[in-house]
């Protein structure tokens, strides 16, 4: 049997990661999964009804639906949080990918145990991302929002086509099927792979046969120069390879990475508010030169922290940044003046109520 594929990729920031998942997964749970069975002979049964509840995420501007069935929520997120976990604590990479699959028993001999053969399998491909200002984590927040929109729809769409479903077998043979673990439902029997095995072996042999493919290479830390005080006569290091968690100086977040990684030492001569490159692309480092306006701009290119090596790479996931962050303000700026508008008008109205009043009572 060829089992179905389907793969969704997100960039979203480390706080996000649980809360995508768990969309994705909860929204394909709440399609594949059906009341209780509770028998009444051996030929009869009855099936209970499925609820459902809101779940407003914290971290994105999202509702998702999900089953009300605490042991399903349980057993969902006790997966993500091992894959969250697993993710974050890699000081190596940033991504990685999640599988849902769902399968069926086959009855084997009775000295083994049943085949499990997969018919739907739904993978979730994360990306973790480093923004460097409040604008592009606000921006990156609606466009994540209008991802999972379309990606639910996606969801929805596959899962009404006639492909195959296994049908609902005798009483006897429930669990070949559905999982009967379940005391409030019943969802097609299915399981969670965090990275399939061969993508280790793979990336295993890669760094043997091959010792600059496990070399890491210089990142972006961001893609806007960021306002930092420096004090005259003080000595700082600046970070050149994009590595550091808080930029833009030197953390020794590299020292584990191979590659020959070195910070800027430099000294300020003077206080003053400077803005310290970013891109890690200019040529009068530490100090930006506005290398990140003539190179991104017009550049189609994806944000986060596996945005590396070369600029053929990237792909479009915000645009350009300084365009984003532009409608982004303009967005802002417009709904601070309708708002005043409305409150304007608001108060108008207010004063000639109050005035037909004062005349009245007159």
């Amino acid at each position: 049997m060829n089992a179905r594929s389907q793969t969704f990729e997100f960039a979203v920031e480390g706080r996000q990661i649980d809360e995508v998942v768990s969309c994705m997964f909860h929204t394909i749970l709440f399609h594949r999964c059906v009341g209780k069975y509770h028998t009444k002979g051996e030929d009869s049964y009855s099936v209970g009804t499925l609820g459902y509840t809101d779940v407003d995420c914290d971290y994105i501007d999202f509702t998702y639906l999900q089953v009300t069935s605490q042991e399903l929520q349980r057993a969902v997120a006790e997966k993500i949080n091992q894959f969250h976990d697993k993710l974050r604590s890699s000081e190596s990479t940033r991504s990685g990918q999640i599988t849902l699959e769902f399968y069926q028993k086959k009855k084997s001999r009775w000295m083994f145990k049943p085949e499990e053969i997969p018919w739907e399998i739904w993978t979730i491909k994360i990306e973790q991302m480093q923004l460097s200002s409040e604008n592009e984590r606000q921006f990156m927040r609606e466009k994540l929002s209008d991802t999972l929109t379309e990606r639910i729809f996606q969801i929805t769409e596959i899962i009404n086509k006639p492909d195959y479903v296994p049908k609902p077998p005798h009483l006897s043979e429930l669990d070949l099927v559905f999982d009967t673990s379940y005391t409030d439902i019943q969802p097609y029997l299915f399981k969670n792979v965090r990275i399939p095995f061969w993508e280790f072996l793979k990336t295993s042999f890669q760094a043997r046969s091959n010792p600059e493919a496990s070399v890491h290479r210089k990142r972006i830390g961001g893609f806007q120069p960021i306002r930092t005080e420096l004090y005259a006569n003080k000595t700082y290091y600046w970070c050149s390879c994009g590595y550091a968690q808080h930029q833009a100086f030197c953390d020794q977040s590299c020292k584990h990475l191979k590659g020959d990684f070195q910070p800027l030492k430099f000294t300020s001569s003077k206080f003053q508010m400077a803005d310290l490159c970013m891109c890690k692309l200019t040529e009068k480092g530490p100090y930006c030169d506005q290398s990140c306006t003539t190179r991104f701009s017009g550049m189609q290119m994806r944000m986060g922290n596996a945005v590396e090596g070369t600029y053929s790479n990237m792909k479009q996931f915000l645009d350009t940044v300084p365009k984003g962050v532009n409608s982004y303000r303009k967005f802002a700026a417009d709904r601070q003046a309708k708002l005043e508008y409305t409150e304007r008008l608001k108060k108008k109205v207010d004063e000639e109520k109050n005035k037909k009043y004062s005349d009245k009572n007159e």
